[in-house]
Formats: structure tokens, sequence, C-alpha cells
């Protein structure tokens, strides 16, 4: 679904609404859709470039799919939309407990460290 603008304080609760976030642009140095996404709990395809791996680490949550390759796009969908979902439309995960920033909670967003940080999966220790 292609939604008209959208005010940025409204954005958590579009993203929960979500099946699967795709972000496959060309070139991109920091994907803010990515983390977005990531931060509501949904399942993103994304363009596999230098920057986005950068972002993720070791985070092997989203697929990652080559430019321009809506073949490989199309399967990757099929694959997130087989997941079962992480959260909720309602729900989010947890920011970091480390963070000032409290939990992630409908129409509120965290700061960008926390945002990512609760995105990750913890890994334990």
């Amino acid at each position: 679904m292609i939604v008209p603008e959208i005010a940025h304080d409204d954005m958590p609760d579009f993203y929960r609404l979500a099946d699967v976030v795709v972000s496959v642009p060309e070139s991109d140095s920091a994907s803010v859709t990515m983390l977005e996404a990531l931060a509501c709990g949904r399942p993103l395809v994304a363009t596999d470039l230098p920057a986005v791996r950068e972002w993720l680490g070791e985070f092997e949550g989203p697929e990652l799919v080559p430019v321009d390759d809506p073949a490989a796009t199309a399967a990757a969908l099929r694959r997130a939309l087989d997941q079962p979902p992480r959260f909720g439309p309602n729900e989010a995960p947890e920011a970091d407990p480390s963070s000032s920033s409290g939990p992630i909670r409908p129409g509120r967003w965290p700061n960008g460290i926390a945002l990512f940080r609760a995105a990750r999966p913890h890994t334990g220790g």
C-alpha cells in the first residue's frame, strides 16, 4: 500500500500496520527507513548495500537483496511474509534498559541509538 505523506509523529503507528517494510534504493548512506522498521518490530526487505551492512553488523533479521533485482526482492518478500510476526500491530520491542528513552510505545520515537538497540536481538552477555 502506498500512502500519502504521513506526519512524523504518526510514523510508528503506520510501520506497525505493515506486514513487511521494503526499502530497496540503489544507494543509501544511512537507511532511516530500515532503522524505523526494525524498531517497530516489522520484517524488512532491504537492498544489500555497504552502508546497510555497516548499520546491521551481525544482525541477521532483515532480508537483503541485490540492487535492481526484482526476482530476488519478490522471493525475499515471500520469505518475510511466511515468517511469524515478532510483534503485533500495537506492540513494539522494548528499548535498551540503559537508554533514557524508555519503552518504545505507539506514537513515540526513541532516540536513534535506543531505536537501533531495541531492534537488535539480545545476544546475551
